[in-house]
């Protein structure tokens, strides 16, 4: 059985990308990026990671600096979190909406 705590990779590369060469192409071009930069993202993490149809043609630089980027801005925004869950802060907004608790516009507070 998987680490629960271990980080997790999913791929999502449809038919739009190419046929099955392109996408495996693809697809292996996405994990070997996935596990250069794995190092920035939280022990326990989900990542996704979609091919848009242009994704075949890129350059494999371009889609390391990419990667790279986005992978840092998980971290930070996961490290902006756990410093403000230690802090004791409330939850934003965004929070309360993801967890359901917004009211409708125009709807009176409790």
């Amino acid at each position: 059985m998987a680490d629960p705590a271990a980080r997790r990779l999913g791929l999502a590369v449809s038919k739009a990308v190419g046929n099955a060469v392109t996408r495996n192409s693809v697809k292996r071009r996405f994990r070997v990026l996935a596990r250069q930069h794995e190092s920035l993202l939280p022990d326990s993490c989900d990542v996704i990671m979609r091919a848009k149809p242009s994704t075949p043609k890129a350059e494999f630089a371009s889609l390391d600096q990419q990667v790279g980027m986005l992978f840092e801005r998980v971290a930070h925004r996961v490290a902006k979190a756990e410093a403000a869950a230690a802090a004791g802060e409330t939850r934003s907004a965004r929070d309360a909406h993801d967890a359901g608790d917004v009211r409708p516009k125009g709807e009176p507070r409790p």
